[in-house]
């Protein structure tokens, strides 16, 4: 269980298999073009909430070159699917 929300921990995206096809990074790309957000943003919104990712890292998951897998990686996710305003797992499913 997630302590802040009570929600179960996802599994990593490579596990868990998205319905649409896309990859983790082609997800991210296409939900940060829909916010018309950067990557330097997301990674604002998430230094506010305290999660700390380097803009490297979140690079890296949008090019495909890493996905998050560590437990403290898929918080974030969840983090930027609320400041991306997607249903929770919509990354990480």
């Amino acid at each position: 269980m997630n302590q802040r929300d009570d929600r179960p921990e996802a599994a990593p995206p490579e596990e868990a298999g998205r319905a649409d096809g896309l990859t983790f990074g082609e997800a991210l790309q296409r939900a940060l073009k829909a916010r018309g957000l950067s990557l330097q943003r997301l990674h604002h919104h998430l230094g506010q909430r305290g999660i700390s990712v380097s803009p490297v890292t979140l690079s890296h998951w949008q090019r495909g070159r890493s996905q998050p897998e560590r437990r403290q990686s898929l918080r974030a996710v969840a983090e930027i699917e609320v400041i991306l305003k997607l249903a929770p797992g919509t990354l990480q499913s």
